[in-house]
This record gives structure tokens, C-alpha cells and sequence, in this order.
């Protein structure tokens, strides 16, 4: 179970992790799946960007992979989850439910190591 804080009222809640790659090799950015909210890491945990969320390309919610090919693309993006413990699960063509920016999402769910 993968849990993070709510920054509107720093309660604890559980999250699914998913990594949008907006259907390009040259980023992956972190979203819950359950919400459709920004994810980051901060202080050794995960936070959910629940008041009044941005499309966030911090450093600790969007990683620049720069990848070639979808094989590049996978060993980069789990070089940089490894940081949180995390790394790719099952890919996502398109998702049902929709992120905070009103899109669709395409990526992976991302699995605990």
C-alpha cells in the first residue's frame, strides 16, 4: 500500500501511483490514479497536490528521460523511480478516468520494488 500526504489538510491517504508519459519518450510525470492529481516526493514521502493543483513539472513530479525508443524509455524511468521506490507496471493505452487537467492519461502503473 502506497500512501501520501493531502497537502489541503496533511492527512494520510492512500494513492496508485501511475506514470503519465503524455504518449511521447521525453518525460514521465507522476499522477494518482484513483484521482487523477499530481503526485510529488518531498521530505521521504509521497504528497498528493490536492488544493488547487498546477500542471507541476517540478523536479520531484516530472522526470526529463530523453529517451530514444520505448526500451530506453523504460530502463530511464525506472532508474529514476528507483529513488522511490517504485518501478513501471502494466502500460495504459488510455485511461478510463482522467487527470487533474481534464486529459486522459497514457503510461504505466507503477508497481512497489
Amino acid at each position: 500500500m502506497i500512501t501520501a500526504v493531502k497537502d489541503s489538510d496533511n492527512t494520510i491517504t492512500t494513492v496508485e501511483p501511475f506514470a503519465d508519459n503524455t504518449g511521447d519518450w521525453y518525460k514521465l510525470r507522476l499522477l494518482d490514479a484513483n484521482t487523477g492529481l499530481p503526485l510529488y516526493w518531498m521530505h521521504g514521502q509521497f504528497h498528493l497536490e490536492d488544493d488547487e493543483p498546477r500542471n507541476c513539472d517540478c523536479e520531484t513530479n516530472t522526470s526529463p528521460l530523453a529517451a530514444e525508443d520505448e526500451t530506453q524509455y523504460e530502463r530511464l524511468a525506472n532508474e529514476w523511480l528507483d529513488d522511490y521506490g517504485l518501478k513501471l507496471g502494466e502500460y495504459v493505452r488510455k485511461t478510463d478516468w482522467h487527470a487533474f487537467d481534464g486529459y486522459p492519461c497514457e503510461g504505466y502503473r507503477l508497481i512497489e520494488k
